[in-house]
């Protein structure tokens, strides 16, 4: 699944696949990638995990642009409100990459 965010009034593009979740938790040992999905899909703004919001938006601009630079290196130049902005975003296609169009199959005994 892929999506364009803003950042730095540039469009950035995003995707969120299986590969995401290899970089995601290969970059940051110890971190699982829904856990920490979990984590910014909370009410109230002012309980975003921005350090994870950053890591996640990281992730699937990596994903879509594999010239991305590394994490330390790429997140130097992200506000908080880009982050903030674009998780929405980012949350929706981990959604939707999680979703399956296969339809259901189920067995019956015969």
């Amino acid at each position: 699944m892929k999506d364009t965010v803003v950042i730095n009034d540039k469009n950035v593009e995003v995707e969120v696949t299986a590969y995401t979740m290899l970089i995601y938790e290969d970059t940051f040992k110890g971190h699982s990638f829904l856990r920490d999905a979990d984590r910014v899909l909370v009410p109230n703004l002012n309980d975003v995990k921005f350090g994870t919001a950053v890591k996640l938006l990281w992730a699937a601009a990596k994903t879509a642009d594999d010239t991305i630079p590394n994490f330390k290196a790429w997140s130097k130049g992200i506000s908080i409100k880009d982050a903030i902005s674009a998780i929405g975003k980012i949350v929706d296609l981990i959604v939707d990459s999680l979703k399956s169009d296969s339809p259901k199959v189920t067995a019956t005994a015969t």
